[in-house]
């Protein structure tokens, strides 16, 4: 596989990415992290998410909860493998950024690397940033199954299906630095 993307694949990654930076960034609030930043789920108890509650239907705790002992867990070591230096510290603040310390852990986040719109734009993405365009596949589709939602299908795009802008934000011509 090489890094040709179509349009459609485009858009996938592009909702893709939105979708696994919001999801990581409350994966990383299970526990303390340099920052001060803390867990909000409050403790023990059974961790309740997909397949048997839907991520929108969960509680703010559960989702909390969900982050810290199933999301963190796999893709803590998945991010911290492509770039140890870069993930050394995996936390709340890696994917929320200032929504990690307000404690409004909004997604998407515009800290993180903005997408751009275009899929011209995203082929180009792919010849400067390769080792992400292959790892980014990846994560979103490890993220759909663990969520219980389909990833993005660019022949049969739905607004239920998880996508790089869950986490992206997104411009013309794209922005910022991996």
């Amino acid at each position: 596989m090489g890094t040709k993307f179509s349009c459609a694949h485009a858009w996938g990654m592009l909702r893709a990415m939105k979708h696994l930076i919001w999801i990581l960034a409350l994966a990383a609030c299970g526990g303390a992290s340099k920052s001060g930043t803390t867990s909000p789920e409050g403790g023990g108890g059974k961790v309740v998410g997909p397949p048997d509650v839907a991520w929108k239907d969960m509680t703010h705790e559960q989702q909390a909860k969900f982050m810290g002992e199933v999301v963190m867990p796999k893709f803590k070591p998945m991010f911290q493998s492509f770039d140890p230096k870069a993930f050394a510290e995996f936390n709340c603040h890696t994917c929320h950024g200032k929504g990690s310390v307000d404690k409004t852990f909004k997604m998407p986040n515009p800290d993180i690397y903005v997408l751009p719109e275009a899929p011209e734009d995203f082929q180009k993405l792919g010849a400067q940033k390769p080792g992400w365009m292959k790892l980014m596949p990846q994560v979103e589709e490890e993220m759909a199954k663990t969520l219980g939602m389909p990833a993005y299908n660019p022949a049969a795009p739905d607004p239920s299906q998880f996508g790089c802008y869950g986490c992206h934000t997104h411009k013309a011509g794209g922005a910022g630095d991996l």
